[in-house]
């Protein structure tokens, strides 16, 4: 498969992605070890995952380039939305009645700045996020001891 014929190189192809797919070398040694080499990095990366059963279909041939393709697939649209649906679930069912001997007032803020991030970060992906008011209203909700009254609202306290 050739360059395509033309005067100018810009209306070859439908974007950068498909220009390099078709000057890249697909038939070359390099090609194939680079392909296994993405293959040890996806491998390694996800054995331990639950996205391991979308990329292990690549295993037999051990090609990193399907794996990502794989890969890609299962962190679409759909798994925005559970994501999403995941790190919600979380701030609600998150509580604080008290320091306990594993569960203190700082694990419970570590739990729920880590739900905003990934909120936050599927905005790249088209999701709305979270704005910093629903931030806090989760927080003040999981606290279900009357030693933090002060912090919450009258109508919020226990």
């Amino acid at each position: 498969m050739g360059l395509p014929e033309g005067d100018d190189p810009s209306d070859w192809y439908a974007g950068h992605a498909e220009e390099m797919i078709r000057r890249a070398p697909h038939d070359s040694k390099a090609f194939e070890s680079d392909r296994k080499k993405v293959w040890e990095i996806f491998s390694k990366m996800t054995k331990e995952a639950d996205c391991w059963t979308y990329v292990k279909p690549a295993q037999r041939t051990q090609d990193g380039r399907a794996a990502f393709r794989m890969l890609y697939d299962y962190l679409g649209a759909n798994n925005v939305n559970n994501m999403a649906w995941e790190a919600e679930f979380t701030l609600a069912d998150g509580h604080y009645q008290g320091e306990k001997k594993r569960w203190s007032f700082e694990k419970l803020v570590r739990q729920q700045v880590d739900q905003h991030s990934i909120l936050k970060g599927l905005k790249y992906h088209g999701h709305c996020g979270i704005d910093p008011g629903s931030e806090v209203r989760y927080l003040l909700a999981a606290i279900k001891t009357s030693t933090l009254d002060p912090l919450r609202p009258k109508s919020w306290q226990t």
